[in-house]
């Protein structure tokens, strides 16, 4: 299991003119690699997302504030 992060926006017609947005309008979403992945090889589109494919979410903004558990980079 590989565990990818997805960011959503939580008012996505906000954004639709610019290419950015607030840390605090996003959240971030784990889910399995193997999940977003459809039986013909192809990415999943947004609208084919389910709540069960969510291991785990967390606003961006604590994502951001927390510090890494390990020396190195770290890059958002």
């Amino acid at each position: 299991m590989s565990l990818t992060p997805i960011i959503i926006f939580h008012d996505r017609h906000k954004i639709q003119d610019k290419d950015w947005a607030y840390v605090s309008d996003c959240t971030v979403l784990w889910v399995d690699e193997e999940d977003l992945i459809t039986d013909e090889d192809e990415l999943k589109m947004t609208e084919d997302f389910n709540k069960g494919m969510i291991l785990d979410k967390k606003p961006l903004m604590e994502v951001v504030l927390d510090k890494p558990k390990r020396e190195g980079n770290f890059f958002v």
